[in-house]
């Protein structure tokens, strides 16, 4: 039994047999799925889903028909989203008895224990192609839908060689990929789901749990069998946006909101909910998922508003509601076209924006079956709109939507007052900044100051802007772009010609030497329209033109510098397009109000900020980089945080430039100084352990303390230590870089990276230097280091009798040895695949992990390797002797080790058989 078998698959399995899932064996499992006698495996349980629709189904007169349409789903994504509205029950059958047609019911929501619930392991699944084996399959009556991968938690890795399994399946047997929604990746401490046919590490979650625990909570929570339907009814959705279908999974708090704001719209007593989350964590997503279930849970139809206060936000709301199929979905226009929806009394999803209720009559629908879904509630139902809102419809329940903190000034009124009336937090849930920090669906950000000579200068900044009276409660790009417009100094000062061309060489020097490299992008913020024109000026000067645009709004009343940045709505679209998805130009957009709200780009890094903002307009701009990004298979490119080069000097008083009154604002941003704190402290934490246990880090690395490296970090858990301590501190010199603050460290940060090529070397199976290291580091590694000097401490040989003794005979420190023996087997692996080298490879592979394990001793594993290697030897011998190939020679090994009578005569008859069908090996 494989120890993944024992420490994380086994329990699983227990777990889900505790709270009431059928557990079947491999053996019987596919005893239901035979099709034939060829042991033709299929993916459904035909007799189990016969059954259960014929009782769901009672005018079902052609059952057949219905599986032959389940098996026939066309493989890939599209097939996916067909089979969740199997699963969904959301397909009709047309009864002759009857002659109509009727609702297909395949799976009983309302009464859970009317359904199959079946986990098995060792799930196979094969094409004419390829064959795959899962490691715990969940069925429900008959149809497989979740795959669980589990992984020891020794291994180096283990959840991300989960995923990349699962992504193979996807690949190699996608017609099982098809019926499956839904995955889980466990190394017994980690438990991760995601949504089958969207692997993005965005799309990918712990799943948490209000109950202390391990992996016994996690599971029993997990699949609970009422949670599994959620996920299967609720918490998955589709969106299509041109002709690329995408599918989304509800992370945790989302799932935690949705089912708060889904009782409190069935309560008939409370009319009012405010959901607090952060910029960031997915709230358009989860006011969507809200709105479609509160529309389809309620028998007779109800009314729900969806209003926002943006227009082109009202824009990618109405194509992302009808990219999620919903097909009862209407936009309201104008006053007039709001009115008579509501008049009406249409039933289904109305969009539109909180201005189209300016002086709508009162009492307009008194109807209590009626919701608004309220987005950045804490400015949208603020004056008269509000007012003209909830009189036209006062018997409907508000969900507001927020995402940043609450105003000091509002506390108690405002947002609060509107929509948390009916819960004593004056909030219905909150999924707060440290929360998404902690579940890092947003990064840390961290801001540097400009040069002080081209700083707002503090007296101007604090008496134009900061203590004005006009900015309390301001939580709006608009409202804050006219108070700024009566600070004639301040706005002088920040569109200087000689400042912003000063400022433009800064931050193309910064960009290209700071964040370039990097892979990311980023957001020039400037005062207005006409300073935005300034800066695309004269960054042209100092960087190819087409690394930058401009992204502003328009007026008729632009002068012609304005109307050459009036771009139709396919150019603008294309620009950011290739802003978003695009790793080329533009790598720059220059922005004054337009994309600080609602924008989402993961791979925006970076923010040169020369706009005076404070509170909700500060923070809702800042939050544009705090979005995570890691590329899919690609381990260089991490975003670990946002951010912000200041150059009004905003952030020399935090306190004041976000004045919030809430536990976790200090959370929002931080100096660069503490980075730079951090990679001093954990640089020098290295820096001793090597000191203390290795060698004194001045030195010149030789063939002595390359055994002394080799010895030391053969303990696993050192070795894993220093390589996690080391990439925290390769990813702050990868932000902090270039900074003269850097020269003090560079020498130990140098021979640090020695040290780590060294152990990598040492004990990788595979070694790809580059991919190992970040691209301001790779480039330190490639100017001044020679890695031929740094062999590992192993001397990588042709396997033979004289070598393996020449090894053994050296005067090494054992751990050098067992390295130099398994590195040679690895390296003879590369040039030879026969059977043999496979046998001796995997054996030996088995040896490590016990010695990793520390199940063996170092003089008992050196002695293992060298009995394996000599074994080897020995039977190659005997295959010259026996007038065998290598091929048949295995067979005929194996069959004499495991007791089989006439096992060379019998190898010979498995050659054949093999040769004969010759695709098997592959």
């Amino acid at each position: 039994m494989s120890s993944e078998y024992i420490v994380a698959q086994k329990p699983i399995i227990n777990y889900c047999k505790k709270i009431g899932w059928t557990y079947k064996s491999r053996e019987e499992l596919e005893k239901l799925r035979l099709l034939n006698e060829n042991k033709t495996f299929g993916f459904i349980l035909k007799d189990n889903l016969k059954r259960k629709l014929i009782q769901f189904n009672p005018n079902l007169e052609d059952v057949d028909q219905i599986i032959d349409n389940l098996e026939k789903v066309s493989d890939g994504i599209y097939g996916n989203k067909l089979f969740l509205e199997y699963l969904k029950n959301k397909k009709n059958f047309f009864s002759k008895k009857l002659n109509r047609e009727l609702n297909l019911k395949v799976i009983d929501y309302e009464d859970i224990n009317n359904n199959d619930f079946i986990v098995t392991d060792e799930f196979y699944a094969k094409n004419h192609f390829n064959a795959i084996r899962q490691d715990v399959v969940f069925i429900i009556n008959g149809l497989p839908i979740i795959d669980c991968e589990t992984k020891n938690a020794t291994k180096e890795d283990a959840i991300e060689e989960s995923i990349k399994q699962i992504d193979r399946y996807h690949n190699e047997v996608p017609e099982l990929l098809t019926l499956q929604q839904m995955f889980v990746a466990s190394d017994a401490m980690d438990f991760n789901y995601g949504s089958t046919w969207n692997l993005s590490r965005r799309g990918i979650f712990k799943w948490k749990s209000d109950k202390p625990g391990k992996l016994n909570i996690k599971t029993e929570t997990f699949f609970d069998k009422k949670n599994i339907l959620n996920f299967v009814k609720k918490y998955i959705t589709f969106s299509e946006k041109e002709k690329k279908l995408t599918k989304f999974i509800l992370m945790h708090h989302q799932i935690e909101a949705l089912e708060l704001c889904i009782d409190r719209a069935l309560d008939k007593t409370k009319k009012r909910a405010l959901i607090w989350h952060t910029q960031g964590s997915g709230k358009t997503l989860t006011m969507m998922s809200l709105a479609q279930n509160i529309f389809e849970r309620t028998k007779d139809k109800p009314t729900i508003l969806m209003l926002i206060d943006r227009t082109e936000l009202e824009d990618k709301l109405i194509t992302d509601l009808i990219s999620i199929d919903l097909n009862y979905v209407k936009v309201a226009k104008s006053i007039a076209d709001i009115s008579n929806l509501l008049k009406e009394d249409f039933r289904g999803i109305i969009v539109s924006t909180i201005q189209k209720f300016e002086k709508i009559k009162k009492d307009i629908n008194l109807k209590n079956d009626i919701y608004v879904l309220v987005d950045e509630a804490h400015r949208t139902t603020q004056g008269d709109l509000g007012n003209y809102l909830m009189g036209a419809i006062p018997n409907a329940t508000f969900f507001g939507f927020t995402g940043t903190p609450i105003d000091k000034t509002l506390y108690g009124k405002g947002t609060f007052k509107t929509f948390g009336t009916d819960d004593d937090k004056g909030f219905l849930h909150k999924y707060s900044i440290l929360d998404s920090l902690k579940d890092k669906t947003t990064l840390p950000l961290f801001y540097g100051s400009g040069p002080n000579d081209l700083k707002v200068p503090t007296d101007i900044l604090e008496k134009q802007f900061l203590e004005l009276s006009e900015l309390e409660g301001v939580n709006d790009t608009e409202e804050l772009d006219k108070v700024l417009s009566k600070s004639t100094n301040l706005k002088e000062f920040l569109k200087g010609e000689k400042r912003i061309e000063k400022i433009s060489k800064f931050i193309a020097n910064h960009f290209l030497k700071n964040i370039e490299p990097l892979g990311f992008k980023a957001f020039v913020v400037a005062v207005d329209r006409e300073a935005c024109i300034t800066y695309k000026k004269y960054l042209d000067q100092f960087m190819s033109p087409n690394l930058s645009e401009v992204i502003i709004s328009k007026t008729n009343d632009d002068n012609l510098d304005l109307k050459k940045f009036h771009f139709d709505d396919n150019k603008q679209k294309k620009i950011l397009k290739d802003f978003i998805e695009n790793e080329e130009k533009p790598k720059i957009l220059i922005v004054t109000s337009k994309l600080l709200t609602g924008f989402d780009a993961p791979i925006l890094y970076g923010m040169y900020l020369d706009k005076p903002m404070k509170d909700h307009t500060l923070l809702q701009a800042i939050a544009r980089v705090n979005r995570p990004l890691r590329r899919d298979n690609d381990e260089k490119i991490e975003k670990t945080n946002g951010f912000i080069l200041d150059f009004v000097g905003i952030f020399s008083n935090v306190k004041k430039a976000l004045a919030f009154d809430s536990e976790d604002v200090e959370s929002v941003i931080h100096n660069i100084d503490i980075l730079k704190e951090n990679f001093k402290q954990k640089l020098e934490k290295i820096v001793k352990e090597i000191n203390d246990n290795v060698t004194n880090i001045s030195k010149q690395i030789d063939d002595t303390i390359l055994d002394n490296i080799i010895v030391y970090f053969s303990d696993k858990k050192k070795r894993e230590l220093f390589l996690e301590n080391f990439k925290e501190v390769q990813n702050l010199y990868e932000i902090i870089s270039p900074d003269p603050f850097l020269s003090d460290f560079l020498n130990q940060y140098r021979k640090i990276l020695e040290i780590f090529l060294v152990v990598k070397k040492a004990y990788t199976k595979k070694v790809y230097t580059d991919k190992n290291l970040l691209e301001k580091t790779k480039k330190l590694y490639q100017e001044n280091i020679d890695i031929e000097n740094l062999r590992g401490g192993e001397d990588i040989i042709e396997l033979n009798e004289d070598t393996v003794k020449e090894i053994i005979d050296k005067n090494k420190p054992k751990e050098v040895k067992i390295v130099n023996l398994i590195k040679s087997i690895r390296n003879k692996i590369k040039k030879s695949k026969d059977f043999g080298t496979i046998s001796l490879s995997e054996k030996a592979e088995k040896i490590i992990e016990k010695y990793d394990e520390r199940q063996r001793t170092t003089e008992e594993v050196l002695n293992e390797l060298i009995n394996l290697i000599n074994k080897s030897f020995e039977d190659k011998s005997n295959q010259k002797k026996s007038g065998l190939d290598v091929e048949t020679y295995f067979y005929y090994k194996f069959l004499e080790e495991n007791d089989i009578d006439d096992p060379k005569n019998k190898s010979q008859t498995l050659k054949k058989l093999f040769d004969s069908n010759y695709n098997w090996k592959k």
